[in-house]
């Protein structure tokens, strides 16, 4: 399937946090394209991907859309500084895939219990 279908799929078709195999199948280039989408649903659907370069990864950690955060909040290399940038910008939008990120600081997964909407 085209990117550019799955981009209109995306604008009308409720997708949930998956990875869907044309964005697990995309080339670096594609990814690039879809990650600079100005539809937020496109670029959290690249969110997804837990190989990104890092580039694009970190570039997607600092989207100002929570959805799009939220998707590669639980990615794998996030720096420490990213991810505190992500909850405080984000908040309790983001803290419980902060949380599935195996390389968040326990200092920074302390608040969570207190966080009733979690």
């Amino acid at each position: 399937m085209p990117l550019d279908v799955l981009a209109h799929l995306a604008g009308v078709t409720r997708i949930g946090p998956v990875l869907l195999p044309r964005i697990a199948t995309a080339s670096p280039a594609e990814l690039a394209g879809a990650a600079a989408s100005a539809d937020a649903r496109v670029r959290r659907l690249v969110g997804e991907r837990r190989d990104l370069a890092p580039e694009l990864r970190d570039a997607l950690a600092a989207d100002p859309d929570a959805s799009v955060v939220k998707a590669v909040t639980p990615h794998p290399g996030l720096s420490e500084e990213l991810l505190r940038a992500m909850v405080a910008r984000h908040g309790v939008r983001v803290l419980a895939r902060v949380a599935a990120n195996p390389d968040a600081p326990p200092a920074l997964l302390e608040p969570i219990p207190r966080c009733r909407s979690v």
